[in-house]
């Protein structure tokens, strides 16, 4: 039987989350989706007109930005618009659908672009957290609890020079159900450091 190399596995798994054709790939995707959206604008921007384009916008989006195509009903598409518009809306008087409504009543088509703007980035970015974290689990989801451990070990002695103390005297078997948050904390410091040598490199 093969002997489990946790660091192997997170060097693995890093190596994966930071392949920048992973990101290209969603953002082509939902580049190609917002070239393709078209909704002929009202003559005047009324709650109802904006409810509909919002509905047309993230059933569009889940048929043409998600892997597989989804379907999702009108008040399922208001949900999810709502939430989106929430990170994605804000101005000095507010933010979220309510701020954006106000925006589109005052301001009609303008607004609304910048409204479908705003959506689809947010958007992009969920696209790419839903990767990462179909990633993550499907590298740990074979994983019996002492491989977690080991791996929770890994993450540990690769993190020891920024880590809090706090984790890193905690006992691995402890840090188990953590594990998934230990994997995003060294993705993010893997990723500064990439970041940060790319900027030395240039200067």
């Amino acid at each position: 039987m093969r002997s489990f190399d946790a660091e192997e596995l997170v060097r693995q798994l890093l190596e994966r989350l930071m392949d920048s054709r992973s990101s290209a790939r969603i953002d082509a995707q939902i580049d190609r989706a917002m070239a393709g959206f078209a909704c002929a604008a009202p003559a005047v921007w009324t709650e109802g007109a904006f409810d509909k384009t919002l509905i047309l916008l993230v059933q569009h989006l889940h048929l043409h930005a998600m892997t597989p195509a989804q379907q999702c009903t009108p008040y399922e598409a208001v949900v999810e618009a709502q939430r989106l518009l929430t990170e994605s809306y804000s101005t000095q008087s507010g933010r979220g659908y309510d701020a954006a409504l106000a925006g589109v009543l005052a301001d009609g088509a303008d607004a609304m672009k910048a409204v479908i703007a705003g959506i689809f980035e947010v958007f992009r970015e969920r696209r790419k957290q839903l990767d990462c974290n179909w990633a993550i689990h499907s590298a740990i989801a074979p994983l019996d609890w002492q491989q977690r451990c080991q791996v929770v070990c890994a993450l540990l002695e690769a993190g020891k020079d920024h880590l809090p103390d706090a984790i890193l005297c905690s006992p691995p078997a402890e840090l188990v159900d953590s594990l998934i948050g230990l994997i995003m904390n060294r993705l993010h410091m893997e990723t500064y450091l990439a970041q940060f040598t790319t900027r030395a490199m240039w200067q």
